[in-house]
């Protein structure tokens, strides 16, 4: 009886090849069994995809090479410009931070190419096959001979690995997959960095659980329909990997990068229900969600506002003009200061927003919200009328003088967006903790950090600084200070 159940499992498991299924060893003479070579080849992101993407299975039985085809995936167009084609980055030394990765710099741009030393087998037979026909001199512009040629020999069957089938194709991944619980997924449609960006918490809370850039291989979204879409070094995956993000549309991120977004344009609308993490040597990482893309509004439909207001101690007034869709609810959902700094004090109207009397000068970013539609992230800048004579250094601090706006010290911290010391910019995100305290007086022991963790000490002690400070909404200030 339990000869009869492994049996049946393993053919069960040949017949649909579930990805990391396990059976039972058995010493029945009917169970198949391959004789592989195991090897790692470099796989450019079309060919790494395409098996896992279509389910591709090893093939059963004995293969030849005379059931090769051209490239199977070229022709059904996996190689097209925006589907699983090279990442191309202007940001040089970014692709050097992913392990899994083989990239090459064209014309002062670093284009990664695909997955390096991805875990390979193919069929024994089919392998000396292929040699001799290479050592022949064999038609070297079928796909399976040009694999072979690049063939690294591994002396070990690895945790997981794709077959190469006679065509040309490799296969999805045979191998094995964990599905952790008690992570938390969510989407949003405000990022910088996509029109979506996907957001995993409670990876880092998960008994030996690891993903890092050193193990991330790829990674997969599944929808509601059964569709898959891989995902891209860069362009979608990050040196986070709980941080996900991609485009169905032209898009622009701060980087001057355009991701990639063709293979993504029938996604909104969708729901995704699995993120699959591809890792190299170690068990795949599969995580349920319920992740709705919300569908993109047309160029021509959105909200408009000015780029500028002047700010109004009765409440500053910012007009808006409307071309939405008819079954769209949109609501204003977020009001943020540069800073990052959360705005509750206004009141929306159907063609205005007015800005509470306690909401000073500054640069704020708006977003309106709806349960079918993608986010609408808007900035507006809030001027000041204060003349540049209230506001000067003196004493190694920030002062104000008192002003009808009621602008405080605090108000202009919060507003800060540029500072230079003796013509030096200083670069760092939070510039108003870094070099003052919450009177507006300068840190001497200030310090700036590198990606590298190298520490510099801005100041130097005894000694004079020129020191310019710029801020969104208010006049600049100048003067030195003495440390």
């Amino acid at each position: 009886m339990k000869k009869s159940i492994q049996v049946f499992l393993s053919l069960l498991c040949s017949m649909f090849f579930i990805h990391g299924c396990t059976t039972p060893a058995s010493t029945s003479p009917k169970q198949e069994t391959v004789d592989y070579v195991y090897g790692t080849l470099d796989l450019p992101y079309a060919d790494f995809y395409y098996g896992e993407l279509n389910n591709v299975q090893p093939n059963k039985g004995k293969q030849t090479l005379a059931s090769n085809k051209e490239d199977q995936v070229k022709e059904e167009g996996y190689r097209k410009l925006g589907m699983y084609d090279a990442v191309s980055s202007v940001t040089l030394d970014k692709a050097s931070s992913f392990e899994q990765v083989f990239y090459e710099e064209q014309e002062g741009k670093m284009k990664i190419l695909g997955i390096k030393e991805v875990n390979v087998a193919i069929d024994r037979s089919l392998y000396e096959e292929a040699k001799q026909a290479l050592e022949e001199g064999g038609n070297t512009d079928l796909l399976i001979l040009k694999w072979i040629q690049d063939w690294k020999i591994s002396e070990s069957k690895p945790l997981e690995y794709k077959v190469l089938n006679s065509d040309g194709v490799f296969s999805q991944t045979v191998g094995e997959s964990t599905k952790p619980e008690g992570l938390r997924a969510s989407i949003s449609t405000s990022s910088t960095w996509g029109n979506y960006e996907i957001l995993i918490e409670g990876l880092e809370n998960i008994e030996n659980l690891d993903l890092t850039t050193e193990n991330l291989a790829g990674a997969i979204l599944e929808t509601d329909d059964g569709k898959k879409y891989g995902l891209e070094h860069l362009d979608n995956l990050w040196l986070r990997p709980e941080d996900i993000a991609f485009s169905v549309q032209e898009f622009k991120e701060p980087h001057g990068n355009t991701p990639a977004y063709q293979r993504f344009s029938d996604i909104p609308g969708k729901t995704i229900k699995k993120i699959t993490y591809l890792l190299n040597n170690q068990a795949d990482i599969e995580i349920e969600t319920d992740l709705y893309c919300k569908k993109m509004l047309d160029k021509e439909q959105g909200i408009t506002i000015p780029e500028t207001i002047a700010f109004d101690q009765a409440g500053s007034i910012l007009a808006l003009q409307k071309n939405l869709p008819q079954d769209s609810h949109y609501s204003l959902s977020l009001v943020k200061k540069s800073n990052g700094e959360e705005i509750k004090d206004y009141t929306e109207e159907e063609q205005q927003v007015i800005l509470d009397h306690s909401i000073k000068a500054g640069k704020y970013t708006l977003t309106w919200s709806d349960d079918t539609y993608g986010d609408i992230g808007l900035t507006v800048l809030v001027e000041s009328k204060l003349l540049d004579s209230v506001f000067f250094i003196a004493d190694n601090q920030i002062s104000l003088s008192q002003n009808e706006e009621e602008v405080s010290v605090t108000d202009y911290l919060a507003a800060i967006s540029k500072v230079t010391i003796n013509q030096k910019e200083i670069k760092s995100r939070n510039l108003a903790t870094l070099l003052f305290d919450l009177d507006g007086k300068i840190l001497f022991d200030a310090e700036l950090i590198d990606r590298e963790g190298n520490v510099e000490a801005i100041f130097e002690k005894n000694k004079e600084y020129h020191l310019e400070l710029e801020a969104f909404g208010f006049p600049r200030i100048s003067g030195s200070i003495q440390s």
